[in-house]
């Protein structure tokens, strides 16, 4: 550990420095997304209700991986969170794709070239 301490500082230095660096990602609701062709991006999309998916297919098409973040659909309406997995769901196997829960209130879905472990 001491080697390491001295190629990258003390841990409090490396994590007050990294966290500086960092930018918050606000990607959601109706925003326009510009696209290179043949760049592929990890999107954020905040999930409010069942028509907010509309974007998440998308990207999906686009070969985009998307990462869901569920909340305020969980706090609001259990019901309609369940009804928008099935369709994802449905989405995902008629592209090839694939979808996990990978946290409480957070889905991945990736395009048919990325397949999601398991293990």
């Amino acid at each position: 550990m001491a080697k390491l301490s001295k190629i990258f500082g003390s841990t409090s230095s490396v994590l007050a420095r990294s966290l500086s660096d960092y930018v918050e990602l606000r990607i959601g609701r109706g925003q326009e997304f510009i696209e290179d062709k043949g760049v592929r991006y990890v999107r954020v999309i905040d999930i409010v209700e069942l028509g907010d998916i509309q974007p998440v297919t998308e990207s999906l098409y686009r070969g985009d991986i998307v990462i869901l973040n569920t909340r305020a659909i969980i706090e609001r309406n259990r019901e309609e969170l369940r009804r928008m997995i099935e369709e994802l769901k449905e989405i995902t196997s008629a592209s090839g794709g694939d979808i996990a829960g990978i946290a409480e209130d957070k889905i991945i879905v990736t395009p048919p070239s990325i397949k999601i472990a398991r293990t």
